[in-house]
């Protein structure tokens, strides 16, 4: 079963799922057992809900079952620096989403000067090309995991 919340920072709402850990997911199974998401992650679902829907459900069912705390993040180009400074406050450190959304929230995540130190970039939906892999490690380090 899955748990919808919210809470208040800085004016805005933010909506999150929470999710009981569901050991016979075998979706699930897979992404934990491989350290794609781990109990207790907190990640970013950068899908929209106008256009990938199924995707956006599937997403936070799958890291939700894992056990992970989710955050619809909704229209990046909405997103002001007071979100960020939210995300970062719950210290995120999993995005959720197709490379192309993925590098827009890196975008709008620089342009307004905050850094979150995402330490998994989990994507599907299109192939992630190699100059869109060079971004994601410029923004985050070598060191974060990209799987997809």
């Amino acid at each position: 079963r899955c748990y919808y919340y919210y809470y208040y920072y800085y004016y805005y709402y933010y909506y999150y799922y929470d999710c009981e850990v569901d050991e016979d997911s075998s979706r699930s199974n897979v992404f934990r057992s491989n350290g794609f998401i781990q109990p207790g992650d907190r990640c970013a679902n950068l899908f929209t809900i106008n256009l990938f829907s199924a995707l956006n459900n599937i997403t936070t069912m799958m890291a939700g079952n894992c056990g992970a705390h989710v955050v619809s993040v909704g229209d990046i180009t909405l997103l002001t620096k007071s979100h960020f400074e939210a995300l970062n406050s719950i210290k995120l450190n999993v995005l959720l989403g197709v490379p192309s959304t993925i590098l827009q929230f890196i975008d709008a995540m620089q342009q307004h000067g905050v850094h979150i130190e995402i330490e998994k970039v989990v994507f599907n939906g299109e192939g992630l090309k190699t100059f869109q892999k060079k971004i994601i490690r410029e923004a985050f380090g070598q060191q974060v995991s990209i799987v997809g």
